[in-house]
């Protein structure tokens, strides 16, 4: 048996003998590390049946922590992506009033709206305002 569910079990029988009778409640960490270990598990090949009956944990417990609760959450760690936006940047060559050649921008975002027209000046800076 693998080191996390002996843990588990062992949070289980102390949770049995201090709160004789209680069902016991998991807490917002230890439900990220169960469905951090489900995860890990299912790309090994098991599945949410057989890990639940490992883990001793009822299947509508784990799968509502698995697809409801925790369902963005990877047991990976990421990089915060809280002030980054996904756009579309096009770039092309355009002659301006004065016969000179400018590369001018244009960004779209998934929301659909658009910006035209922009040096790259104006472009960093509409990027970095983006959050």
């Amino acid at each position: 048996m693998d080191e996390f569910v002996t843990e588990l079990e062992k949070l289980r029988r102390d949770h049995a003998t201090e709160f004789d009778g209680v069902p016991m409640e998991y807490s917002p960490a230890l439900c990220v590390r169960i469905v951090d270990y489900v995860r890990g598990e299912q790309r090994r090949g098991h599945s949410v049946l057989q890990l639940a009956a490992r883990l001793q944990i009822p299947v509508p417990l784990l799968k509502k922590w698995l697809y409801v609760q925790y369902r963005n959450r990877e047991s990976t760690p990421q990089f915060s992506t809280g002030v980054m936006r996904p756009v579309q940047v096009r770039a092309k060559v355009v002659q301006v009033f004065d016969g000179t050649v400018e590369r001018r921008f244009s960004i779209r975002s998934r929301k659909g709206w658009c910006v035209r027209d922009l040096t790259l000046e104006e472009l960093t800076s509409l990027l970095r305002s983006l959050h």
